[in-house]
């Protein structure tokens, strides 16, 4: 069922070197479409034990604004 979705996001990836924040948007407005998906978010565990948010589509600024960008674990 998700196969074409799942295909077309690997061609898209293969294409050239995409942002972050532009693999997020294909995710969110191509791949994700049945899911009915809004946003998306990438994030890190880094070496202090933190996790850190690298990339985001679809999540407005001032929502994200008010969170931290870095979580301690």
């Amino acid at each position: 069922m998700y196969l074409k979705w799942t295909s077309d996001f690997i061609k898209f990836l293969s294409e050239q070197n995409h942002t972050i924040e532009e693999v997020l948007a294909h995710l969110v407005l191509r791949a994700m479409v049945p899911l009915q998906a809004t946003s998306a978010f990438i994030s890190i565990l880094d070496n202090q034990n933190s996790i850190v948010v690298v990339g985001r589509f679809g999540i407005p600024e001032e929502t994200s604004g008010s969170y931290d960008e870095r979580f301690q674990l």
